[in-house]
């Protein structure tokens, strides 16, 4: 029962004072986080987002992916309420650009992330202007030797009914090659006539 202090439980009927009821994470997702009511004793009211709490456990639900989050649970009786509460983070998304330079005029990248039980709405690429929903992107018409700037971003649905979005974003400085240009055997197409042929490791299709 309370006692003097609506802060301190003790024994009904003695003056042996109980451990007061505190909160203790035990897992995260990320969009949950469970937790555990310590020291629960019957005949007190335990309430999460104005929810009665019946068990030791229970779950907050529709969290935000890599947030930091105080968790309450209010505990009442004869009118007397006070609160207790414990702090966790939601685990991350974490998207990465994998990728690199395809030649001295073009970039591909693709991403990855970490997959939970977050709510997936979709995944971006953007590179030199260049805007592409979807796992991965190309881009042709750069300057060899010149390093380019890739970001990959994943959106999420969190909240009530999924009512909220955000994005966690990645960046990757990547670099174009340098221009090689390869000469090939001499062809001699007639009496003092030669033709020397040569390649390069630009894109086909923005060769002249």
């Amino acid at each position: 029962m309370w006692k003097n202090s609506y802060k301190n439980i003790y024994e009904t009927g003695t003056d042996s004072e109980l451990p007061a009821p505190y909160l203790s994470a035990t897992s995260t997702t990320q969009t949950t986080i469970k937790a555990k009511i310590n020291n629960k004793y019957e005949g007190y009211t335990y309430k999460y987002n104005n929810k009665t709490i019946n068990d030791d456990t229970f779950i907050a639900e529709g969290l935000c992916p890599a947030s930091s989050y105080a968790i309450y649970v209010d505990i009442s009786k004869y009118g007397i309420t006070y609160s207790t509460s414990v702090s966790a983070q939601t685990l991350g998304i974490y998207p990465t650009v994998i990728g690199g330079a395809s030649s001295a005029s073009s970039i591909f990248a693709n991403g990855a992330y970490t997959k939970g039980d977050a709510v997936f709405v979709k995944e971006a690429f953007k590179c030199n202007g260049k805007e592409v929903e979807g796992k991965s992107i190309s881009v042709n018409g750069l300057k060899p030797n010149t390093s380019y700037n890739v970001d990959y971003t994943i959106t999420v649905a969190y909240g009530d009914n999924n009512q909220y979005t955000t994005t966690f974003t990645d960046s990757k400085s990547v670099k174009t090659n340098p221009l090689t240009l390869t000469t090939e055997q001499p062809k001699v197409i007639s009496s003092g006539n030669v033709i020397v042929g040569a390649t390069t490791n630009v894109d086909e299709e923005e060769k002249n």
